[in-house]
């Protein structure tokens, strides 16, 4: 009598095991939400993967690509014309996304990069001296002085150019005529400025130096002598750069430098003058 009972209560437990794994399974295999109610009652139009967006189908499952695919409820599949993309105001806001009024024009590639500024070469002066001598009274001094066109730079002695001067002197007080328009154009020669061939005119004097004057206005951007120096005619002695324009060096990569061309309009913006823009274009 009891082995039939415990018998008889194993096999009920076996079969409430049973119906519960069962129930498992049967739960499991099902869609999701498909065992309780969904708070979604718009009605399934289709299922599809976003990544094939011609593969559609009545049932959920996986895409060809192995994909979930994902419903679309009635009222969510936009116009349906082919090429309309539509988003939902949620995720237009979430992404940024903007829109604008469709526009003919013209596709120009925009370059960001950096350079550096630069002198600009044609508008650079080097400053010889035509005759050997010393220099004196040098008043440039150092780099980045400024000086205005017409400004003494520094006197040289050369008895080269005293014997010139002496020599205009001489036909002036001759009477001037051919051989005096000879002198002054040694003298021009030799590097002398007109303002001090018209002081010898007037006073009939001998100078003592040969005075050299800024060829332009702008800043000493080379130095290479030194008051008392001996100096030649192939001695660079000073460069004056004009400041009204400079260069800006842009560093391009090779893949970029196809779409540069002389003209194009560019902006240039500087780290110690954050706020100001200047307008240039690309010279060559």
């Amino acid at each position: 009598m009891r082995f039939h009972m415990v018998v008889g209560l194993t096999l009920v437990l076996a079969a409430g095991l049973g119906g519960g794994v069962l129930l498992e399974r049967h739960l499991m295999s099902m869609p999701k939400g498909a065992g309780a109610p969904s708070s979604d009652d718009r009605r399934i139009l289709y299922w599809w993967d976003p990544m094939m967006p011609a593969y559609k189908s009545d049932k959920p499952g996986k895409s060809p690509m192995g994909m979930d695919m994902v419903p679309v409820y009635e009222g969510s599949q936009g116009t349906g014309e082919a090429g309309v993309v539509t988003v939902s105001p949620a995720t237009a806001q979430n992404l940024g996304v903007r829109t604008v009024v469709v526009e003919r024009a013209r596709l120009a590639p925009v370059i960001e990069t950096f350079g550096s500024v630069a002198f600009d070469e044609s508008r650079i002066s080097h400053v010889h001296v035509r005759a050997k001598g010393w220099i004196d009274r040098l008043q440039a001094r150092v780099e980045g002085q400024t000086v205005a066109r017409g400004d003494l730079l520094f006197e040289v002695f050369s008895p080269e150019l005293i014997s010139a001067a002496a020599e205009f002197t001489r036909e002036l007080q001759r009477g001037g005529g051919d051989m005096a328009e000879v002198a002054r154009r040694k003298l021009a020669a030799l590097g002398l400025a007109d303002r001090q061939v018209a002081e010898m005119r007037q006073t009939r004097q001998i100078p003592e130096r040969i005075q050299v004057f800024a060829p332009r206005g702008g800043i000493v951007s080379g130095l290479a002598v030194a008051e008392g120096m001996f100096v030649q005619p192939e001695m660079t002695l000073l460069s004056i750069t004009e400041l009204d324009s400079v260069w800006i060096i842009a560093e391009v990569i090779e893949s970029q430098a196809t779409f540069i061309r002389p003209g194009m309009a560019s902006e240039v913006r500087l780290s110690s003058e954050p706020g100001r823009t200047w307008q240039a274009s690309v010279d060559y």
